[in-house]
């Protein structure tokens, strides 16, 4: 790679003269490319979960706060689905933490699997699981959290050593007004309060937030 300069001189002897000098900047530029994949390489790490390659809670958050502000901006739905895996700690007590992790893996799979490219599906932490839905009001919430929880409890789990197994969850639906007040936490949290009562109705099923 080389950088190029030109100057013209003049007229010299009756001959218009020109200068013409190229640098070389090979070195520079590889060490700039490499500074910026790895720029890049660091956003990727710090927004992703490193086991599911999911986004992570912090990238949820950010990215929820960014839909809430483009939902009351346009008047735009916007929907929330947080999702717990059911008795997931006794796949870990039976089965152990690797397999337990391959749990965790294959349900990142499945929840790329039903979500359409516009939703942003993420893990919150431990078991638990979220998907952003921008353009989403309730009813269109509700069918795709159903499709999460038949997609997830379809999924086989073989560890080696123990008999394949199901795993089910429990999904919460939250749907912002952009009329209200109520933002990020608020939204959060009725996402996840309709979670907990899914899962006090018995589990494996889905419940709408009040």
């Amino acid at each position: 790679t080389f950088e190029v300069s030109v100057t013209l001189l003049g007229p010299q002897g009756g001959r218009d003269r020109t200068v013409l000098v190229l640098r070389d900047i090979t070195r520079q530029v590889t060490m700039e490319n490499d500074l910026r994949a790895a720029t890049a390489a660091l956003a990727v790490l710090a927004n992703t979960d490193d086991l599911t390659g999911l986004a992570n809670r912090r990238r949820l958050v950010e990215r929820l706060k960014e839909e809430v502000e483009r939902s009351r901006r346009y008047g735009r739905p916007l929907s929330l689905i947080l999702l717990d895996l059911d008795h997931f700690k006794g796949v870990n007590d039976a089965c152990g933490h690797a397999a337990g992790d391959e749990v965790l893996r294959v349900t990142a799979r499945a929840m790329e699997s039903v979500c359409r490219d516009l939703d942003v599906p993420g893990r919150m932490g431990g078991e638990e699981f979220a998907v952003i839905l921008p353009e989403t009001d309730a009813a269109g919430a509700r069918t795709l959290a159903d499709r999460l929880r038949l997609e997830i409890a379809r999924c086989l789990h073989s560890p080696e050593g123990h008999e394949p197994f199901q795993v089910t969850a429990s999904l919460g639906v939250a749907t912002l007004d952009p009329e209200s007040d109520r933002g990020v936490e608020a939204l959060m949290q009725a996402a996840d309060e309709a979670m907990y009562r899914a899962k006090d109705q018995g589990r494996n099923r889905v419940a709408m937030a009040r």
